[in-house]
This record gives C-alpha cells, sequence and structure tokens, in this order.
C-alpha cells in the first residue's frame, strides 16, 4: 500500500518512514495506492481523496486526471494496437494543460501473480528492452493518470480494466476495455465546467473545420458580409450562411500606406463589407477573405457559386 498525503503524494512510490511522514489534517488531499490477492484476481486501485479545503489548481489537475482515466477506459481501437497507440487518451487531458507524468500509463496485472506483469502495457514512449505487443482479448492492464508537483500534492486515479472483444467487421477486429473496478473517485473535486468548456471547444474547433471544408468549393466566389469583430491586423467578417472569415489589412488595397492600428478605426462592428473568398485551412478550421471594391466589382455573389462573379476590369 501506498499512502501519501499533501507533497508526500507527489512521490510515485512513497512511503512513510519515521524521519518523513505526516499526520492527516483536515485540508489538502490524501492518496491512497492498494490491492490484494484474491481467488477471483488480483487487484490494484488508486483513489485520492480531499480531506479538506483545497485549491483551485488542485481540483483542475484532478478533473483532467478524471478525464484521462475516463477517455482510455472508454476507448475503442482496432486489433493491431499497442499500449503506445492508446496512451495519448489518458495523457492527453494533462498534455493539454503542459502537464505529463513521468511513468506509462498503464501495467499488465497477473493473476495472483505479479501485480505489475507484462508483456501488455500502455506508454507512450518504449525503453530500451521492453517489449511491445499488440493487446489481445482477455489481457488485464492498469489505468492510472496522475499529476505530481513536487512539493505540493500529488493525484493519481487508479481503475484495472480487460481487454474485449467487439465488432468484427471489413474494417477489421474491433476492441474496447471494461472496468474491473468498482470503486467511486471524490466528486467534490470534479471542475465540471471544464469538462464542458472542452466540449465545447472541440465542439467548435469540428464546427469550424466543416465550415472551412464547405467554402474551400467556393475559393474566388464574392460574398456581402458583416464585420464580427476588430484585431490590430484585420477584422473578421460573418457570412449571412454564418461561415466567419478573416480579413487581413494586408489584403486590402491601400493598407498599407497606414498604420493598421490607425485602419483598424475606419471599421465598425456590423458594418457591411463586400470580400472574396481567398483561401481555406481545412486542418485548422480557417477561411480567408480578400477585400472587393465596389469599383471593381458590380454584383455579389451570395448564391455561393463561382460563375456569378462579374469584374469590371477583366
Amino acid at each position: 500500500t501506498i499512502c501519501g498525503y499533501k507533497e508526500n503524494a507527489a512521490m510515485m512510490h512513497y512511503q512513510a518512514t519515521e524521519e518523513n511522514y505526516k499526520e492527516l489534517e483536515a485540508e489538502g488531499m490524501l492518496l491512497i495506492d492498494c490491492g490484494g490477492q484474491y481467488l477471483g484476481g488480483t487487484t490494484d486501485v488508486t483513489r485520492t481523496f480531499k480531506l479538506g479545503p483545497v485549491t483551485e489548481e488542485m481540483k483542475v489537475h484532478y478533473t483532467a486526471v478524471a478525464m484521462g482515466m475516463l477517455r482510455l477506459l472508454n476507448g475503442k481501437f482496432l486489433y493491431g494496437c499497442t499500449g503506445r497507440n492508446l496512451d495519448i487518451l489518458a495523457r492527453g487531458p494533462l498534455w493539454d494543460m503542459n502537464i505529463d507524468y513521468k511513468c506509462g500509463t498503464g501495467h499488465g496485472i497477473g493473476y495472483i501473480l505479479n501485480v505489475h506483469e507484462g508483456p501488455q502495457n500502455v506508454r507512450w514512449r518504449f525503453l530500451e528492452g521492453m517489449k511491445e505487443v499488440p493487446l489481445e482479448e482477455g489481457m488485464i492492464l492498469s489505468n492510472e493518470p496522475g499529476v505530481y508537483i513536487a512539493g505540493s500534492h500529488g493525484i493519481r486515479t487508479e481503475n484495472i480494466m480487460v481487454t474485449k472483444n467487439g465488432e468484427k467487421n471489413g474494417d477489421g477486429q474491433f476492441m474496447y476495455f471494461e472496468s474491473l473496478t468498482f470503486a467511486p473517485i471524490d466528486l467534490e473535486m470534479i471542475d465540471t465546467s471544464i469538462m464542458e468548456r472542452k466540449a465545447i471547444s472541440l465542439e467548435r474547433e469540428v464546427e469550424d473545420i466543416k465550415k472551412a471544408e464547405y467554402m474551400s468549393n467556393f475559393i474566388g466566389c464574392v460574398y456581402e458580409g458583416v464585420i464580427s469583430g476588430i484585431l490590430d491586423f484585420g477584422v473578421f467578417v460573418k457570412l449571412d450562411n454564418t461561415c466567419e472569415g478573416l480579413l487581413r489589412f494586408e489584403n486590402i488595397p491601400g493598407a498599407y500606406e497606414y498604420n493598421y492600428s490607425y485602419f483598424a478605426k475606419q471599421f465598425k462592428l456590423g458594418q457591411v463589407v463586400t470580400v472574396k473568398v481567398a483561401s481555406t485551412n481545412i486542418n485548422n478550421g480557417e477561411i480567408n477573405f480578400a477585400y472587393v471594391s465596389k469599383k471593381n466589382y458590380n454584383n455579389v455573389n451570395k448564391g455561393g457559386k463561382k460563375n456569378v462573379k462579374t469584374n469590371k476590369h477583366k
């Protein structure tokens, strides 16, 4: 059993000694990593509990660890994947915060044998001598992302899970994990707004990519749009079809004659402008516009068909 309180929990394999121990108080967090050997199997489970007041940073870290554990547990993958392919599911929410844990995410578990038993494991980096094998049906692994902040706190949430075969079709044998651990996590430490903001952010990213993909079919087309945002170097323009793109000042004739900050003052939110779809970056969900002067174009293509565009000065 590993039992670490406050900053001692930041040491992954902490053991209390006569010189280094703490008395529990009604504050901070307590990490307990324990297990046992049973006729039904070997267990390995870690939970981190709130004993009293904690910081907002601790809640953010706790939530990210829970998100990572659940993402790996609920992941689906094709047969042939190794733990290297799946590690990012657990580590991703922490990497998004520029945080990492200096160990693997999961290890194989034996049956009344070694609690750490290969060859299966989940890690993004394999050291010399380590085996990397495909995950097979029936393999049991731990799932234990964590945050370890030296001198402050440590958080680990660990379940064990078994690899199962899912649907098999023309694309191959799909696989998934089934949890073998049924122990509650401390819901008072979960900041659901973080999960909601992340979900909303991901939803917006997907929507932006789809819109950029759609507008890539209309490169060169001319539209009327409304200025929806003003920056020092350009303005965002929103079209009637809800697609929004960036019109950079450098793409407006004559803009080089002015200071961009001064030029930005010439535009107002809600102002109607005429723009041409100059380019798109589908991977980044970006749409780029070029300015269209009324002197050069007398018709606006509101339907998105390239052949409607007219230019008086061809």
